[in-house]
């Protein structure tokens, strides 16, 4: 069993806060002391959050949101707003894999000047494929940095025992409305499932919450997108698993 978590290192700078994995074997009474997952080459970054992971048979992915730079402030100071931009705007995504040797690998996903955001991870059942998809934002008003108006989309990227991690590609474009929720999950023949909630009225209003969703097929491109929910109720966070039929 693995056990991940964000550890602030007992450090009041949240600059600090690290992933950190351990695991426990059926012969453990409890788990052992974590360890940091080593940073991706080159991206040592200053805080991590967001955490999502799934596995299965002896692999594991986990997927996080990491800064990309940092404010030299002391505890309980202001940040104006052109600084609250900044520290958005350097939000990336890391990835990692893990065996069962517990040894782990992360990457850097992102490397842009927009906000990236919420990664959630589905793994094969084989365990030799995954994907992780995230929100990439942004805001059109400073004075508004959660208000995502000018972009809203959704990225994923698939992990492959051959060739390691994709680059970045479109799954949502944002064009039937702001995301509002997001959850993954992936069959044994490596296609994949992502599904979303949308505020369709682009208002805040509850009631246009619908959910969408877009199916990855093996090839690992966007296959079939649909909305699901057309009605005058609140719709939100969907839920997917995975299940093996038997069709004898």
């Amino acid at each position: 069993v693995r056990l991940l978590y964000a550890s602030d290192n007992n450090s009041t700078d949240v600059g600090q806060t690290r992933i950190y994995a351990t695991q426990r074997d059926s012969s453990d009474a409890d788990f052992p002391q974590g360890s940091e997952i080593a940073a991706p080459q080159g991206f040592d970054g200053y805080g991590d959050s967001g955490l999502s992971m799934a596995g299965n048979q002896g692999f594991t992915v986990a997927a996080w949101v990491r800064q990309s730079t940092t404010l030299p402030k002391d505890a309980g100071q202001t940040l104006n707003s052109d600084e609250q931009a900044l520290l958005m705007n350097a939000t990336e995504i890391v990835a990692a894999t893990g065996n069962n040797a517990g040894n782990w690998v992360s990457q850097r996903l992102t490397n842009n000047a927009s906000p990236d955001l919420a990664p959630v991870v589905a793994v094969s059942k084989g365990g030799e494929k995954a994907i992780v998809a995230w929100r990439s934002v942004y805001a059109a008003d400073a004075a508004d940095l959660l208000n995502f108006s000018q972009q809203d989309h959704i990225l994923y990227s698939i992990y492959s025992d051959n060739t390691g991690w994709s680059k970045p590609q479109m799954l949502y474009n944002g064009t039937s409305g702001p995301v509002k929720g997001i959850t993954a999950a992936m069959l044994s023949d490596g296609s994949a499932a992502i599904a979303y909630t949308l505020d369709t009225g682009r208002k805040g209003e509850p009631l246009d919450y619908e959910i969408g969703y877009t199916i990855v097929g093996i090839d690992n491109q966007p296959a079939l997108s649909a909305i699901i929910t057309q009605d005058q109720w609140l719709d939100e966070n969907p839920q997917l698993v995975t299940v093996d039929f038997d069709r004898s």
